[in-house]
């Protein structure tokens, strides 16, 4: 047990306890690749808390961030192992072009279930942009964010206001930095505003598929 524990990235760990502690059933791979369930046996992890909200926008709890971390797509994400780090996960390319701004390229072929689509530029202008509209408690997370420039379809360039060195460890691979699907959550909510806990669109490699309030989720 101890040397298998030892061959677990940090990722993977992650991503397994996620799956079950929000028991999430896998959209892009088997359950079987799950780490402990190669066998096919399920993985079942007891949270320290419910769910209050999968929207990206507001999370607050770490029980709602490992869940929306394997449903949505990130930019780039945290590195496994000991030391803490990113790489990059939907961007194809990525760089700092002066103190104020960031040009990324996306991954091409991400695409959003629900027949929503490729993920575009847009969505990254909408997701990130909409923390600071929608004025999110967790909007400090983002700092001097001040707008996301679209190239094309494909790339973009994030704007502040003033440089801000956290943005590569806080906000782009952590939570607040999860993309979904302007065209889904516009459909699902007024204005593109919190959709709660019912994500109208999936772009990672699990769908969540029921939860149940104090008992899982699916």
């Amino acid at each position: 047990m101890e040397d298998m524990m030892q061959s677990v990235s940090r990722r993977t760990f992650l991503r397994a306890g996620a799956a079950l502690s929000g028991g999430i059933i896998s959209a892009g791979m088997p359950l079987s690749q799950v780490i402990w369930a190669a066998e096919g046996k399920v993985l079942e992890v007891r949270s320290s808390g419910d769910l209050v909200t999968l929207d990206p926008a507001f999370l607050g709890q770490a029980a709602e961030v490992d869940l929306t971390n394997c449903i949505y797509s990130k930019l780039t994400r945290y590195k496994p192992g000991t030391e803490w780090g990113w790489e990059l996960e939907a961007a194809d390319k990525i760089e700092q072009v002066d103190p104020t701004h960031i040009r990324f390229r996306l991954k091409k072929g991400i695409k959003f279930s629900g027949d929503y689509g490729e993920l575009t530029a847009k969505d990254v202008k909408f997701s990130f942009e909409r923390v600071i509209k929608l004025n999110s408690p967790i909007k400090p997370q983002w700092g001097s964010l001040n707008h996301v420039e679209v190239e094309d379809d494909y790339s973009g360039v994030i704007v502040f206001n003033a440089p801000f060195a956290a943005v590569w460890l806080v906000p782009l691979p952590y939570a607040v930095g999860q993309i979904v699907s302007e065209a889904a959550v516009r459909k699902a909510t007024k204005d593109g505003g919190n959709f709660g806990v019912k994500p109208p669109a999936f772009s990672g490699p699990y769908v969540l598929a029921d939860w149940k309030p104090n008992q899982y989720a699916l």
